[in-house]
C-alpha cells in the first residue's frame, strides 16, 4: 500500500479487513485514525459559510460534528468540511414577529434551557429537554439533528408538528421553507446552509409526546389554542417511518377531542405508508402503537383544562 494516498489507504482498510464486513466497519468506526485526509474550512461569517457548500459539492457542514465524524469513522470520505461551530450568530435564540428564532448552531441543551425560549414556547422546551442523552444534548445541535436526515431522529417530527419554518442561507440570499415541506416535498440541496428555525409563538402551543416506546413508534401531537379555541391540531410520527409523516387533523373544540380520539387516531394510522419492519418490530405492530399513542394523546388534550 506504500504507493497509495492516505485516502486510498483508508478505503483499502475498509475493503480488506480480514475478519469480514462487520469487523471492517467496526474497526474503522472505533478510531479517528482511519479518517482520510480532508480540507477543513473555518469561515468567519455566515455569508462566507453559505458560499462554501456551493463551491465544493462534496462539502459537509459541521458544528457539533457528531453525525459527520461518525460517518467518516465508518468509512465515508469527504473532500471538504465546513466548520460553523464558532459562528455566534448561528447560536442566538430570540423572539421576533410572533416567532421564536432558534439558531441552527444551538445545542439541544441551549434550546431546552433558554430563558427566552421557555417564556415563548414552554411546551417546546420541555419536550426538547427529553430527547437524546447527555453527551449529545451538550454537543449536538438543533440544525445538525435536522440536516442529518436520519429517520430515527426526533427533531424534524417535533418541529414539523409545531409548525416550524426553516431559514436557509444560500449564495443567492435567504430561502424559507416549512419544516414539513422540506422533509416531504423539497429535494435536498447541498448548497443550502441552515441558519435558523422559526417556530410560531403568537398562540399557545401544547405538545403531547410519549417516548415510552423509543425506537419502535411514537406520536407528537401539537395543539394550538387562541383564546381557548383550538386553531390547529397536527400529529407527526417518530421512529416508525423512514420518511417524515406529519399531517393536520380536523379542528374540533378542545372538549370534543376526547370523544373523537378513537376515530381520528384510527384514520391517521390507516393513512400511513407502510411503517418499518425490522428485528425490533413489525410494520403492523408499529402502526397499532401509533394509533394507540395518538388516541391517548388526543384524549389527554381533550381532558386538560385551559390555563
Amino acid at each position: 500500500m506504500s504507493g497509495l494516498s492516505e485516502r486510498e489507504r483508508a478505503a483499502e482498510l475498509v475493503v480488506d479487513h480480514p475478519l469480514g464486513p462487520a469487523a471492517r466497519r467496526l474497526a474503522v468506526h472505533r478510531s479517528r485514525k482511519r479518517i482520510a485526509a480532508f480540507r477543513l474550512h473555518v469561515p468567519s461569517t455566515v455569508a462566507e459559510a453559505a458560499t462554501l457548500p456551493a463551491e465544493h459539492s462534496d462539502a459537509r457542514v459541521i458544528a457539533g460534528g457528531i453525525d459527520v465524524i461518525n460517518r467518516m469513522k465508518a468509512g465515508e470520505m469527504i473532500e471538504d468540511a465546513v466548520f460553523v461551530g464558532r459562528l455566534e450568530s448561528l447560536r442566538q435564540i430570540e423572539v421576533s414577529q410572533n416567532a421564536l428564532h432558534i439558531g441552527a448552531g444551538c445545542t439541544h441543551h441551549e434550546l431546552a434551557a433558554s430563558s427566552i425560549a421557555v417564556v415563548a414556547l414552554p411546551a417546546l422546551c420541555s419536550t426538547w429537554g427529553t430527547i437524546a442523552q447527555q453527551r449529545i444534548r451538550f454537543k449536538g445541535t438543533v440544525g445538525g439533528n435536522l440536516m442529518a436526515k436520519e429517520y430515527s431522529y426526533e427533531g424534524a417530527p417535533i418541529l414539523a408538528a409545531a409548525g416550524a419554518e426553516l431559514d436557509f442561507v444560500t449564495a443567492g440570499g435567504t430561502r424559507t421553507i416549512s419544516c414539513l415541506d422540506y422533509f416531504t416535498t423539497q429535494p435536498p440541496d447541498t448548497g443550502w446552509l441552515l441558519g435558523a428555525i422559526r417556530v410560531p409563538c403568537g398562540h399557545e402551543l401544547r405538545l403531547i409526546y410519549d417516548r415510552s416506546f423509543k425506537g419502535v413508534a411514537g406520536v407528537v401531537l401539537a395543539v394550538r389554542l387562541a383564546g381557548g379555541l383550538v386553531k390547529s391540531v397536527r400529529a407527526a410520527v417518530t421512529w416508525a417511518c423512514r420518511s417524515l409523516h406529519c399531517a393536520d387533523l380536523p379542528v374540533a373544540p378542545l372538549a370534543s377531542l376526547r370523544s373523537l380520539a378513537g376515530n381520528l387516531a384510527s384514520a391517521y394510522a390507516a393513512a400511513l405508508s407502510e411503517p418499518i419492519t425490522d428485528y425490533i418490530a413489525s410494520g403492523s405492530y408499529r402502526r397499532r402503537i401509533i394509533e394507540v399513542h395518538l388516541r391517548r394523546a388526543l384524549e389527554r388534550a381533550g381532558g386538560e383544562q385551559i390555563a
